[in-house]
């Protein structure tokens, strides 16, 4: 419940409210600016160092507009190229972990999934952050990518712990309930999200396994990208 809350904030919400907030900023912006020039000739370093300020938020505004998602549910137009979203992405994310060295096994180059690159960001964003949070040391975060059929299927594999026993039975089905005085594991909602993100595309989101011996694997799959619409794929409930 609370992912699809979350889905019908970001899906309706979202631009209306980017909007109107960074427009708001963007006139407050203009009125410093105008203060900046008229301190020059008698504060000119004040002035310079304003006017650097002015620069650096019109930056991130700019920044900002250009990251608005489109609406969850409707037509495609920007389909995501897989395995070059995929090693962008997660070199990002692997920035803070240095120790951390991605494997990838993409098999899908120039093959575009019917998401939009934004959605999958999104959607990949809390599953790889979960596995690289639950590694240490030398462990190895392993993505590939195949396509069966109409589909391509990525694997997000991790050699860390494993998730705890007790979230393992409600993994991607509801909110986990952590045992009294266990706070190292969320409760899952950001998963969830991505669940429902790659649901609205016609896609799925699976746990394959987790075990201390061997990690976590996670299966996404989605819809091949074609100028015609593919039929939706059936997975099992």
């Amino acid at each position: 419940a609370e992912a699809v809350a979350w889905m019908g904030l970001i899906g309706s919400e979202w631009t209306h409210t980017l909007n109107q907030k960074t427009s708001s900023l963007s006139a407050y912006l203009t009125g410093l600016d105008l203060l900046a020039q008229s301190m020059e000739p008698e504060r000119p370093y004040i002035s310079r160092q304003l006017q650097e300020g002015l620069t650096g938020l019109r930056t991130v505004v700019a920044n900002i507009r250009q990251e608005q998602l489109p609406p969850v549910t409707g037509d495609v137009t920007q389909p995501t190229l897989v395995d070059e979203e995929l090693q962008r992405l997660t070199r990002l994310w692997c920035r803070p972990y240095p120790e951390i060295e991605p494997i990838f096994d993409l098999h899908c180059p120039g093959l575009t999934a019917r998401i939009e690159p934004q959605w999958f960001k999104v959607a990949l964003e809390k599953p790889i952050r979960n596995a690289l949070q639950a590694m240490k040391g030398r462990d190895t975060l392993t993505i590939t990518s195949e396509r069966v059929m109409g589909t391509i299927r990525i694997t997000i594999h991790d050699t860390g712990p494993g998730l705890p026993e007790y979230a393992r039975n409600d993994f991607l089905k509801k909110r986990v309930q952590r045992p009294e005085g266990v706070d190292k594991f969320g409760t899952g909602t950001g998963v969830l999200i991505a669940k429902f993100i790659l649901m609205s595309h016609d896609g799925h989101f699976e746990l394959v396994k987790s075990s201390a011996e061997h990690g976590t694997e996670l299966l996404i799959t989605l819809p091949v990208f074609a100028n015609k619409a593919l039929p939706a794929p059936q997975f099992p409930e």
